[in-house]
C-alpha cells in the first residue's frame, strides 16, 4: 500500500492523458460527470479538456451502475482518479493472486502470501494490459477471486454479494450466471439467491438515485448498437471466437458472435457450479460474445490453480510465449491477426487446467474407493 501511495505522489505532477493508466479510464472518468453518460458529443467534450486528441470519443458501454461501483475513483480530478485507480489495480492484482493461494493451496497451512503467487501474478501481462489501459478486468478478478474464497469456504451470504460487482461486464458471465442460478435451482440455496437479488436491487436503486434517466440512455445506446459519432459495437473486433467466425463468414454478420455463447450455454447445463467451478469460468470466458485481451486478467484464476497443481513450469513457458507475441510488433515480426494470436495461448492454460481438474477429481474417487 505504502509503495502504491509513493507511486501515486511522485507520478502525480508530471501526469498526462495516455500515461499511467489513462487511455481506457478517462471513459468513466468522463461519464460520470454527465447528466446522460452515453451522451457522445458531451463525452467527447470533457476527454478532449484531459488531452484527449481523436475525433472520436471512447464511449462507455458498462451499464450505469459501473458509476455506483467505480464512484470512489471518479470523485476526483482527472489526474488523481487515473493514478488512484491504477495503484488500485496494483492492489488488487497481488491480493487476487493472495486469494486465490489460500484456496487451492491446500498442502500448506501458512497464511502468508508465496513468493511464486506474486510471481505468478506480476508476470502475468493480460493483467499489465489491463493496468496500462486503466480497465476494469482486474476489479472484476478480485471479486470473482472473492467469490470462489468464500464458495470454498460455504459463506454463501459473503459469496453471493461478492458476485454483484461481476455486473461491471455482464457480458464475460453470461455463461458462468446461468451455471450460477441452475446450481440454486438444484440445491434450493434460496438464500444466496434472494441475497445476490437484494445486493443487486440496492445497486440498481443506488444508480436510479444518482441519475433516474441513465439507466434507460443505456439500454438505449445498447439496443442501437451504439451512439452518433462514436465507434459502434458492430465495429469491434475482439479476441473472441465470435470474432474469428466473423472473419470466416462475414464482418457483417454480427450474430455469429453470439454463437459460442449459445453452444456453452447449452454444454454448461451438464456441469456443477462447485465441482467443475473453474472449467464453467474457462467456458464463460471464451465463448463470450465480446471480450478484450486485457478481460482475459481473469484467466488468473486458473494460473495460480495450476501453480498449486504442481503445474509450474508449464505456466511459465507459457508466460514466456506471452511475452514473445507483445514482442514482436516492436520487433517488427508480422504475425497474422495478433491480437487473436495471443488468445489461442489462453487455450494452453485452459486445458492445463482441465486436465489438472479431472486428475484431481480422479485421484479423489480413488481415495474414497479405497477407504
Amino acid at each position: 500500500m505504502l509503495i502504491a501511495l509513493s507511486f501515486l505522489i511522485s507520478h502525480l505532477p508530471k501526469f498526462e492523458y495516455g500515461k499511467y493508466g489513462s487511455n481506457d479510464f478517462i471513459q468513466y472518468w468522463s461519464a460520470h460527470k454527465l447528466d446522460n453518460p452515453y451522451d457522445s458529443s458531451k463525452m467527447l467534450s470533457i476527454e478532449k479538456e484531459q488531452g484527449y486528441s481523436s475525433s472520436k470519443p471512447i464511449m462507455m458501454w458498462l451499464p450505469p451502475t459501473a458509476l455506483i461501483l467505480l464512484k470512489p475513483f471518479l470523485i476526483f480530478n482527472f489526474k488523481v482518479s487515473t493514478l488512484f485507480f491504477l495503484a488500485f489495480n496494483i492492489i488488487a492484482l497481488i491480493t487476487s493472486g493472495y486469494l486465490l493461494q489460500l484456496t487451492f493451496d491446500t498442502e500448506s497451512s501458512s497464511k502468508k502470501i508465496k513468493f511464486k503467487t506474486i510471481l505468478a501474478s506480476i508476470i502475468f501481462l493480460p493483467a499489465w494490459d489491463c493496468i496500462n489501459f486503466g480497465q476494469v478486468s482486474i476489479y472484476l478478478l478480485l471479486f470473482l477471486s472473492l467469490f470462489i474464497f468464500f464458495l470454498k469456504k460455504e459463506n454463501y451470504t459473503l459469496a453471493a454479494i461478492t458476485l454483484i460487482p461481476l455486473s461491471l461486464k455482464p457480458h464475460l458471465f453470461i455463461i458462468f450466471g446461468l451455471a450460477l442460478l441452475l446450481w440454486l435451482y438444484k440445491n434450493k440455496e434460496w438464500k444466496f439467491f434472494l441475497t445476490a437479488l437484494t445486493s443487486l436491487c440496492f445497486l440498481i436503486t443506488a444508480s436510479y438515485l444518482q441519475n433516474s434517466h441513465s439507466l434507460l440512455n443505456w439500454l438505449e445506446a445498447i439496443s442501437k448498437g451504439g451512439v452518433h459519432g462514436a465507434v459502434t459495437t458492430q465495429e469491434w473486433m475482439p479476441a473472441t471466437i465470435g470474432t474469428w467466425l466473423r472473419i470466416f463468414l462475414g464482418q457483417d454478420q454480427t450474430y455469429l458472435m453470439w454463437i459460442p455463447t449459445s453452444i456453452g450455454m447449452l454444454y454448461i447445463t451438464l456441469l456443477d457450479l462447485k465441482k467443475d467451478l473453474l472449467k464453467i469460468i474457462c467456458i464463460s470466458l471464451t465463448c463470450t460474445p465480446y471480450g478484450w485481451y486485457y478481460d482475459q486478467s481473469i484467466f488468473l484464476t486458473l494460473q495460480i490453480y495450476l501453480i498449486y497443481n504442481n503445474k509450474t513450469t508449464f505456466v511459465f513457458l507459457i508466460q514466456i510465449f506471452y511475452l514473445l507475441f507483445k514482442l514482436a510488433p516492436l520487433l517488427n515480426i508480422e504475425l497474422a491477426q495478433h491480437h487473436f494470436a495471443i488468445f489461442l495461448i489462453f487455450w494452453a492454460l485452459i486445458v492445463l487446467t482441465l486436465k489438472a481438474s479431472s486428475e484431481n477429481y480422479s485421484s479423489s474417487e480413488k481415495s474414497s474407493i479405497s477407504t
